[in-house]
């Protein structure tokens, strides 16, 4: 009976291990080229390995945040209504 309950406890651990997963976050203003922020921009970060995008919108200050995203490398993109998507470098102030 005990080494049941050793080798139960002994499958909880591995099981736990298995479900951890490693993730990153991206924090960032958007900014004109006058260094005004820009409210409600969508802010694309594409992953240039898998080809896969996350998506969110600027808040009132300009601010954005894409967290639990899985590490690898990216570009990120900013477009606003009315205006053409930036290139994904900094002077696109979308950091």
């Amino acid at each position: 009976m005990r080494l049941t309950r050793l080798l139960f406890l002994a499958a909880l651990c591995c099981l736990a291990l298995n479900a951890q997963e490693v993730t990153a976050g991206i924090y960032g203003n958007v900014q004109d080229s006058t260094s005004a922020v820009v409210p409600n921009a969508t802010v694309i970060l594409h992953n240039v390995d898998t080809g896969r995008n996350y998506q969110t919108t600027s808040d009132q200050d300009g601010n954005y945040a894409l967290t639990l995203i899985p590490v690898g490398n990216y570009e990120v993109y900013c477009a606003i209504v009315g205006l053409q998507k930036g290139q994904p470098t900094l002077a696109s102030r979308c950091w």
